[in-house]
């Protein structure tokens, strides 16, 4: 019974070799042999292969009714997004930002001018110079 077992393993191992076309010679010829000595374990080897198969492909997953129009919303989403008048905000925006900075650096790198009158009776002046007397700090005596 146990070496039958061991062949019957080795026939399922076999087939799955031989029918995914990875088995050599030799291991095809091993199989011809067990199937012609143990032809119902060819049904059995089917009957289990197709029961995976089912398992596996079995049923198709349907897609939910509002999946064509959910699709259609995120392609037109996608298009907005795409075009230019999405981004133009962000792009006004931007080119603001671009002539305020210019408008800074164009005010820092200018020297001040200040106005100059032509008047010089309409001008204010000091009527005297005051002279501003710093006192002379001495360093204290040497004790």
């Amino acid at each position: 019974m146990s070496e039958k077992l061991n062949s019957h393993e080795r026939f399922t191992e076999l087939a799955d070799l031989v029918m995914d076309v990875q088995a050599n010679d030799i291991e095809r010829a091993e199989f011809e042999v067990l199937l012609e000595a143990n032809p119902e374990w060819m049904d059995e080897w089917l009957d289990n292969h197709e029961s995976i198969e089912h398992l596996i492909f079995g049923e198709v997953p349907s897609a939910s009714p509002t999946f064509n129009q959910s699709l259609q919303a995120r392609v037109r989403a996608d298009k907005i997004r795409r075009s230019l008048g999405y981004w133009s905000p962000a792009a006004i925006a931007a080119v603001a930002a671009c002539v305020g900075l210019l408008a800074i650096l164009q005010m820092m790198s200018e020297k001040p001018v200040l106005p100059q009158f032509q008047n010089k009776a309409a001008e204010a002046s000091l009527e005297r110079h005051s002279v501003i007397s710093i006192p002379d700090l001495e360093e204290p005596a040497q004790r």
